[in-house]
């Protein structure tokens, strides 16, 4: 599971929309080179629009960010985006393996739906668990 707190501050012409990514519950791993990030997208239905990422979090099974991805959306085009936050082990030859992700967005579904709704309809910032999906698609 992930802990994420999302925050939307609306304008008159643009949103920023802010993830604060805590931690996730340990994943034990047989190495000893854990290395965790979690990176974040933020796309339209079919595009890419921008792309962020944590820091790495080296050595440590259970990795806490405490880091602010921030976006900032036209206002208008806020209810055709969603974001995806993946997070990835890399071992020391720079390959990465996919540990599990959430898409947040107006096309999601149960706890990611309600969560991306009632970031947008506050003014105050919502955290909640989400838990992840293995696939990577």
């Amino acid at each position: 599971m992930c802990y994420c707190l999302m925050r939307s501050c609306q304008m008159k012409i643009h949103t920023t929309l802010s993830f604060v990514i805590y931690s996730r519950p340990q994943k034990r791993r047989h190495d000893n080179a854990n290395v965790t990030l979690v990176s974040s997208s933020f796309r339209p239905i079919r595009r890419l629009v921008t792309k962020k990422k944590t820091s790495t979090k080296r050595n440590n099974n259970n990795p806490v960010w405490n880091e602010a991805l921030v976006f900032n959306v036209n206002k208008d085009a806020i209810k055709t985006l969603h974001t995806e936050l993946a997070i990835y082990h890399e071992n020391l030859l720079g390959n990465s393996e996919f540990l599990g992700k959430v898409a947040i967005g107006p096309n999601s579904a149960e706890e990611e739906l309600s969560h991306w709704n009632d970031v947008i309809n506050s003014k105050s910032a919502l955290a909640r668990w989400h838990h992840l999906v293995a696939e990577d698609s």
